[in-house]
């Protein structure tokens, strides 16, 4: 078995940044914890923070972190100056797979800043295959995160807090299903207020994505409708007409192309009307 050398060393809190790619999120309980049992042990309780090496190496040498950011926050909270660390020499490229493998593995991604994290990818050319394998998960899961660029700032401030339990990625590409924004506010409050599991959450959706049916497209069809002529005599459109005493009113009158039949009344009714007013 070979036993991999990993030197820990000490490197100043001030000369670690964060990355912008991290998915991860804690809840703000997890990491009270986290702090408190940090302030209980000292800096040694604390797993070593994952950094690469930033530019050329010096005196003022930075390091970007890959994986360790709430750790590193800890520090920072406590006043430490110093915090325990491994160096990687990774490319961005490499730092971005290990930091959301890193993650997925802990099971806490945030699916939103999943979506951003692919989203960059691809606009960088990249195809859904490649990036699935570039972080590991499926085709089908990179577009189904990708699916969540589509919720509205409405819905997705319902659903902020992600990590809230009952709230799961397969309830965020339901809400993303939904187009309009009102139907996807409406859903989000059902879900977070009435606490729905993953199966109520989608008969939702179905119901606000319910096309009418051909019954309900028929009786549409045998509403009473209302000629345009007389919608046109509401407005007194009709009356500005050039119309002689004699002359009867017909369709060629009408400012529609294609006339309706039910408009013969209503030009008999018209021209009735303006000879009487004629009289």
């Amino acid at each position: 078995m070979m036993v991999l050398d990993i030197q820990v060393v000490y490197l100043r809190v001030d000369s670690i940044s964060p990355n912008n790619y991290n998915p991860n999120v804690m809840t703000e309980d997890k990491f009270q914890t986290l702090l408190e049992d940090a302030k209980q042990h000292g800096p040694d309780a604390l797993d070593p923070i994952l950094v690469r090496p930033l530019g050329s190496p010096g005196e003022e040498q930075q390091y970007e972190i890959i994986d360790g950011e709430n750790r590193w926050k800890v520090a920072r909270q406590l006043g430490w100056t110093r915090i325990r660390a491994i160096i990687k020499k990774a490319s961005l490229d490499e730092a971005k797979a290990i930091n959301y493998r890193k993650n997925r593995e802990r099971g806490a991604p945030d699916p939103f800043k999943e979506a951003l994290l692919f989203k960059s990818e691809i606009d960088l050319g990249r195809t859904y295959d490649e990036v699935a394998s570039k972080y590991g998960v499926s085709h089908a899961q990179v577009g189904a995160r990708l699916s969540l660029l589509n919720i509205s700032d409405e819905a997705k401030n319902i659903v902020t807090r992600v990590t809230k339990e009952g709230i799961t990625p397969s309830h965020l590409e339901l809400i993303a299903s939904v187009k309009e924004t009102p139907k996807q506010r409406e859903l989000a409050e059902k879900i977070v207020t009435l606490d729905l599991s993953v199966r109520q959450a989608e008969a939702e959706a179905r119901k606000l994505l319910e096309v009418p049916t051909e019954t309900a497209k028929e009786e549409k069809l045998q509403e009473p409708r209302k000629c345009p002529l007389e919608l046109l005599l509401e407005n007194d459109v009709l009356m500005k007409l050039p119309i002689k005493r004699d002359e009867t009113l017909n369709c060629s009158l009408c400012p529609l192309s294609n006339p309706c039949q039910e408009a013969q009344k209503t030009l008999e009714n018209f021209s009735k009307f303006i000879r009487d007013l004629q009289i």
